[in-house]
């Protein structure tokens, strides 16, 4: 019910409205909070996100060079730090494999072969 309505406006002016809307009294004691929908690429660009440093380039060990959002707080004793930003379904199986169940990576490759694992 609200898209057909809403859709035929821009961001901008829906905020416009709401903020004239409120102006009314109609809503009293009530004080909407609205804000402009903004893409992805102008929020990442947004001088408040950029002084905060919420997008930083990280270097991912099986992506390379990406933006990844930090931590909205900034910590001068415990920055914000990224090890990686998302791993590929079994990456880790190795390490686990041979950290927690004590396979070393002959057995691995043998339960491989198997199609175990």
């Amino acid at each position: 019910m609200i898209d057909p309505l809403t859709s035929q406006y821009t961001s901008a002016e829906l905020t416009n409205k709401s903020i004239e809307y409120s102006k009314t009294g109609r809503l009293a004691p009530i004080t909407p909070v609205v804000a402009e929908i903004v893409s992805p690429w102008k929020t990442m660009h947004d001088e408040n996100w950029q002084d905060r440093g919420i997008f930083t380039p990280v270097q991912d060990p099986v992506y390379g060079s990406i933006v990844c959002a930090q931590s909205q707080w900034k910590a001068t004793a415990t920055p914000p730090r990224t090890k990686w930003v998302c791993r590929p379904v079994g990456y880790d199986n190795g390490y686990i494999y041979l950290k927690y169940l004590g396979y070393g990576p002959v057995a691995l490759k043998d339960l491989e072969a198997k199609g175990i694992i």
